[in-house]
């Protein structure tokens, strides 16, 4: 099967705070306001390209789909190192920066669910994101990753409000942005 349903990690993700795992840790939900992380539970991928396609529910303003090290830490994440990901008001992270160039409004206009499509591109030292069947145009690119890492990379989100939830598939980086009914989610 070319679409696989990702865990998050029970170890490296915020313990003690409001975040919890659902459905077999299929779903990240926060039951109080306040940054909670966590990564997905899988291989970290350390070359070639990639695509994870995220489902996010009630994610208001502020939630950042991203990647990172397979590594505890201490949330807020987003600019902690190893860290690369998009948030609201045209916010992107990379690596313990904090870019304002980026449009990212627009992964934000429908509040109760989002469907937004992630590729790492090591070749080209990308980090892209596109709402599914959004015009490629809407296309939002962080550059300059390095095009490799010994430590690799996995699915992560720093997540903020209550009743915020998020789950992750592994996609063919071929449906970056295409094929919606071809990926469904149970929750």
């Amino acid at each position: 099967d070319s679409v696989k349903a990702l865990k998050w990690h029970e170890k490296y993700r915020s313990n003690g705070g409001n975040l919890k795992l659902f459905e077999k840790n299929h779903v990240a939900r926060v039951d109080g306001n306040g940054h909670q992380y966590a990564c997905i539970d899988t291989t970290p991928v350390k070359s070639g390209i990639h695509c994870w396609r995220w489902k996010s529910n009630k994610h208001r303003t502020w939630l950042m789909w991203g990647i990172s090290y397979l590594q505890e830490m201490n949330a807020p994440t987003y600019l902690k190192d190893g860290v690369y990901g998009i948030s609201g008001s045209n916010q992107a992270y990379k690596s313990g920066q904090q870019i304002r160039d980026i449009q990212t409004t627009h992964f934000y206009q429908n509040q109760d669910e989002a469907f937004i499509d992630m590729k790492l591109d090591f070749v080209r030292g990308e980090l892209s994101f596109l709402k599914v069947g959004d015009d490629k145009s809407k296309t939002a690119k962080i550059t300059g990753l390095p095009n490799h890492s010994a430590k690799g990379f996995v699915p992560h989100i720093d997540i903020y409000y209550r009743d915020s939830q998020c789950q992750v598939k592994k996609i063919p980086a071929s449906w970056f942005g295409k094929n919606p009914n071809r990926v469904k989610f149970q929750w």
